[in-house]
């Protein structure tokens, strides 16, 4: 199904995008203008209908009124002049950039449209770019039957026939969506006939492929004894990965090979983070803020207790390790600092202020915490140049995770104290935050990192939840537009770590059945 319909919409798009079509061939229009077009056109079809009742337009008629467009996907907001239309486990996005230079982008492939040369190449274009093993959908049966019978009588229902249907189906629509009027076209049917007749020329030849394409997979190498995992990190050549659960079982797996460490430890609840510092590896765990630490991987000795119920963040600055403790819906939060990982100090605390603050990190000589407080569910930000006194400043959005790439802190935003009702993705710069994503259909963006160029996000559907459909999501242009890659079948997506040269992403479903993945093949250059 989403083969077909990532065909049908793409064609509707951008016809006049590409060099095909004979004279269905439009002159370029804005983007917001063509997808303002297509959403209308999906909620109210009838309304396009009255001008393509010629006999020359009977097709392109019938397909409108009798086609079920309204199931086509809508094409979303995202963000500043971009959008995303979700096609099953595919995302065709669209933004101002690359729709001016005639380029698409599909899942983690870039389409040039100004080398496609006929609808048949771009339809060769696209079964390359979307997953394999799709199934024909209701909406193409209907394709076949409304349009072989009238327009093409006793020809194959099968095959690359069946494909061809699809195309026929976008080349329909798309004539609809740029037209919007009735035009004497006897040529048209010629020009599908010899769409549907037309060899498959190799859209992969050198200067002439329209897609940039790499190999893409994901891989599990592990899951955990409990729920899954929530933090992944490399230290002295492994992975290290912490898991999360509530009966005491092992806390600590490491790859290559996949094992769990032995004896490791044991805790009351999850690994929230681990960091590296002087040469040891360190736990903060969700049991009574107690802190781990190894030298070797295997044994790990508790060198933190303290009284607040939950530890997380950890952050190193200025020649420290400092660690976050919070108490679960009561006061106080605090921050505990080391130099030597033995000993450690308490440098801040909210006092009787319901603070849950769980992300800490350092930032362009300065150290951050994101918190929320409870009294009031007011979003905000710490910051500290010597770890000791500490600023208060509003934040726009509960941030629970932070990744520093060059000079941008990128934040991860829950749903939960949200104004707008959704979980996002923002860029800080020291002075100046700025939402560059956002999904309202996800609880979280759980955490933000990076392997080379390419920016990575994963997302969370529900905390607890049990439906499956956590997401990996990627940037290929830094930041500025971001796309759906992969579907997990868990439910939670918490951590990410690049570990000799691929991605690896941590997962959780309460119950049982969190993994890691191995993910090759991210943003072709």
């Amino acid at each position: 199904m989403k083969y077909f319909l990532t065909v049908i919409v793409l064609c509707s798009l951008v016809y006049n995008q590409t060099t095909l079509g004979g004279n269905l061939k439009q002159n370029h229009r804005p983007l917001i203008e063509t997808i303002t077009t297509y959403n209308d056109m999906r909620l109210d079809p009838a309304s396009f209908a009255p001008s393509l009742n010629s006999n020359d337009q009977k097709i392109f008629h019938d397909l409108i009124l009798k086609g079920k467009i309204q199931t086509l996907p809508e094409i979303k907001h995202v963000a500043v002049d971009t959008y995303h239309m979700v096609v099953d486990d595919s995302t065709v996005i669209f933004d101002e950039k690359n729709w001016n230079q005639k380029k698409i982008r599909i899942n983690n492939y870039l389409i040039d449209l100004s080398k496609v040369q006929s609808v048949n190449q771009l339809m060769k274009a696209i079964e390359k770019v979307v997953p394999a093993g799709e199934k024909k959908s209701s909406f193409l049966q209907m394709v076949e039957e409304l349009v072989f019978p009238k327009a093409y009588g006793g020809w194959g229902k099968s095959g690359w026939l069946l494909l061809a249907a699809g195309v026929i189906a976008a080349a329909s629509v798309g004539y609809m969506i740029h037209n919007k009027k009735e035009s004497s076209n006897s040529k048209d049917n010629s020009s599908n006939d010899s769409i549907v007749k037309s060899s498959v020329g190799d859209v992969d030849s050198k200067n002439t492929s329209p897609i940039s394409s790499k190999s893409f997979s994901v891989t599990p190498i592990g899951e955990s004894y409990e729920h899954g995992f929530f933090i992944l990190r490399k230290f002295n050549g492994k992975l290290y990965a912490g898991a999360f659960g509530y009966s005491k079982k092992q806390k600590i797996f490491t790859y290559s090979p996949w094992a769990a460490a032995s004896p490791g430890f044991t805790t009351g609840e999850s690994v929230c983070d681990l960091r590296e510092f002087n040469g040891y590896l360190y736990a903060n765990t969700e049991n009574q803020g107690q802190i781990f630490r190894t030298q070797d991987g295997s044994n790990w000795e508790k060198v933190l207790d303290v009284k607040p119920d939950i530890g997380c963040g950890l952050a190193i600055f200025n020649g420290r390790i400092y660690a976050t403790e919070l108490t679960l819906d009561s006061a106080p939060a605090e921050i505990h600092r080391s130099s030597d990982g033995k000993s450690w100090e308490k440098v801040y605390s909210s006092g009787s202020t319901k603070r849950y603050m769980k992300e800490i990190v350092a930032f362009q000589d300065k150290l951050y915490g994101f918190y929320v407080d409870l009294d009031g569910n007011k979003n905000g930000m710490m910051s500290s140049s010597d770890g000791v006194i500490w600023a208060n400043a509003s934040a726009p959005a509960r941030f629970i995770r932070s990744y520093v790439k060059g000079n941008t802190m990128w934040l991860a935003a829950t749903k939960k104290y949200s104004s707008s009702g959704e979980s996002a993705i923002w860029s800080f710069d020291g002075n100046n935050f700025k939402k560059v994503y956002s999904d309202s259909s996800k609880s979280h963006i759980s955490y933000i990192s990076s392997i080379g160029d390419t920016l990575v996000a994963t997302t969370t559907v529900e905390w607890k939840g049990k439906q499956g459909g956590a997401t990996l999501l990627q940037s290929c242009d830094g930041g500025s537009t971001w796309v759906t890659v992969h579907t997990f079948k868990e439910t939670e997506a918490w951590g990410m770590e690049e570990f000799e040269g691929a991605l690896y992403v941590a997962t959780k479903q309460d119950g049982g059945g969190g993994k890691v993945y191995k993910v090759e093949g991210l943003c072709s250059k």
